[in-house]
């Protein structure tokens, strides 16, 4: 693609983003009075009984909609974008002309997406994050006919060495494909422990009811009743897993030199692109169900990328380990990453670490609890309670130090792992007490850039030995 001037790539985002912005700060001011409704109405009523707040509520509304809407109308008609040799460039013009750059080499993550909504008008929301941090949303999203965002894609493809005519990126064949069967397991395995609760006491009123023989008599008195009350409480449960299946339907991914290229989704259709090179660590997690049939969901860390509700670092769905293993073959081909070693425990002295602080916390509320008189199982109850989460707290985190990255496991009922590639690290931070320094145990915190903060990752309780191997590796 040979370079053009800035006036051939100019463009406006498309007039719905005025719509978009102007419904979405509507939504919000709508929360606020609903859940401040009580409130109005008794500041109104304080101020004049006569006046009728429903109108006036509308009124303020319909207001503030318009006021939104001429703003974000201006906000549009003043705003132009383009892309030329190795950035991407905002304009704002109105009394004093604002300009925001966006270097390519900087981008750590394209999304392009399309609702119900946008597919009908033929129009893309694009997101792109920057390797900056302090931030807790992307760094640009505009809303742009379709053609227009493949334009823009193919500039950023293109700018990271991959051209338009690669056959593979041309192609409709992906390094993988999760099947529908294997995002239902995803679907199936997410199911948190409250709700697998739920679902048991479902099911044994259910079979209470067949086992006294009034089940029958209950439907055919009141089935509609009877299905409400089941259904409202296995509700979340299904939109729950309804939702994870059109989230990540037709999974695809695959990887063109160093750019990772993924689409999924039905209704909302999602294409990431990600530089492998901005890809700091990953995520292991394990449900307890998951566990139980050895299923993963991997969590790519990507520098830049924020990691509130709906701004999720790159996920990929639950899989098992053999499909694992091919994602880190294609994203780390020379790393030799597996997730099968056996990993270290912390050394046994942390154990007495522990043992002391809960030693001080038991000191002080037995005797409480005893002055309160409490029964004598409560009492031993505490203690073994105790005892438990002291185990716990010692066995709950293991480590693997390897040539080239640092596997990590913590968590009991939810199991995390995670990988930390040494020259991804941006800085460690070591602490040690009376007790530990004198053994020669220090706590360590591994830092890697990503969204809003570092990602932090505890590695817990280590030896001198193995914090001079880690330091080693990292500064090599």
């Amino acid at each position: 693609m040979k370079e053009e001037n800035i006036s051939q790539n100019l463009f406006k985002s498309h007039f719905i983003s005025v719509f978009d912005n102007t419904l979405k700060i509507t939504w919000v001011a709508t929360i606020l009075i609903i859940t401040n409704f009580a409130i109005i109405v008794n500041k109104v009523n304080e101020f004049n009984k006569n006046i009728n707040v429903n109108i006036l509520i509308i009124i303020f509304l319909a207001l503030f909609v318009t006021i939104m809407f001429i703003y974000y109308f201006i906000m549009w008609k003043i705003t132009s974008i383009s892309y030329n040799k190795d950035k991407i460039i905002i304009y704002k013009s109105l009394v004093v002309r604002d300009l925001s750059e966006f270097l390519i080499k900087n981008i750590s993550g394209l999304v392009i997406e399309q609702n119900i909504l946008e597919k009908f008008f033929k129009v893309c929301r694009v997101k792109i994050y920057t390797d900056q941090l302090r931030k807790k949303k992307e760094d640009m999203q505009i809303i742009v006919k379709k053609d227009i965002a493949d334009k823009l894609k193919l500039f950023i493809l293109e700018r990271f060495g991959v051209l338009g005519n690669d056959e593979k990126l041309k192609s409709n064949t992906y390094d993988m494909n999760i099947k529908l069967n294997n995002i239902m397991l995803h679907s199936f395995f997410n199911i948190s422990i409250g709700n697998i609760v739920i679902l048991l006491n479902v099911f044994w009123i259910i079979f209470t009811m067949i086992a006294k023989g009034t089940l029958m008599k209950e439907v055919l008195y009141d089935f509609i009743g009877f299905t409400v009350t089941i259904l409202s409480i296995t509700l979340p449960i299904i939109y729950s897993i309804i939702s994870s299946i059109l989230k990540f339907y037709k999974f695809k991914l695959k990887r063109i030199k160093d750019i990772l290229l993924v689409r999924f989704g039905l209704f909302t259709t999602k294409n990431y692109i990600i530089p492998i090179g901005k890809i700091n660590g990953i995520n292991f997690t394990e449900t307890l169900i998951s566990r139980v049939f050895n299923y993963k969901l991997v969590k790519v860390i990507c520098s830049g990328v924020a990691t509130k509700k709906n701004e999720l670092d790159f996920l990929i769905p639950m899989m098992s380990r053999k499909k694992i293993d091919q994602v880190l073959e294609l994203l780390f081909p020379n790393h030799n990453l597996k997730i099968t070693q056996k990993l270290k425990k912390q050394p046994l002295f942390t154990f007495g670490i522990y043992l002391f602080i809960f030693s001080v916390i038991d000191f002080i509320i037995i005797p409480v609890l005893m002055y309160l008189r409490l029964p004598v199982y409560i009492i031993i109850g505490y203690m073994m309670l105790s005892i438990f989460l002291l185990i716990v707290l010692y066995m709950f985190k293991k480590i693997s130090i390897e040539d080239e990255y640092i596997l990590v496991s913590t968590g009991f009922y939810i199991k995390k792992m995670s990988i930390l590639l040494y020259d991804k690290i941006k800085y460690i931070k070591i602490s040690d007490g009376a007790m530990s320094s004198n053994f020669n145990i220090y706590n360590v915190n591994l830092y890697v850039l990503s969204g809003f903060n570092s990602v932090r990752t505890n590695l817990g309780y280590i030896s001198r030995t193995n914090l001079s191997k880690i330091k080693r590796k990292i500064l090599r």
